[in-house]
């Protein structure tokens, strides 16, 4: 199975409505911290929406557990 690799196609990006927070904790999450999400919670959402949070210096990691995916705030 091959895939195309195509170029200019801009992603989607997740704002939240004015006033309405977010889904996950990112922002107020210190270095250490972590939170489970639920396989019915859409647990891959998390994982990707953790690695678009990745700015400000702000860094996370996902791990597939029991039940689940956990993800801490490493730095």
């Amino acid at each position: 199975m091959s895939f195309a690799i195509e170029k200019g196609i801009p992603a989607p990006r997740f704002r939240p409505k004015p006033g309405q927070p977010g889904i996950y904790p990112w922002r107020q999450m210190a270095v250490g911290d972590s939170f489970f999400v639920r396989y019915d919670e859409r647990p891959t959402s998390a994982v990707r929406a953790a690695y678009a949070q990745a700015r400000d210096g702000r860094q996370f990691v996902s791990k597939k557990v029991q039940d689940g995916v956990r993800i801490w705030r490493v730095r």
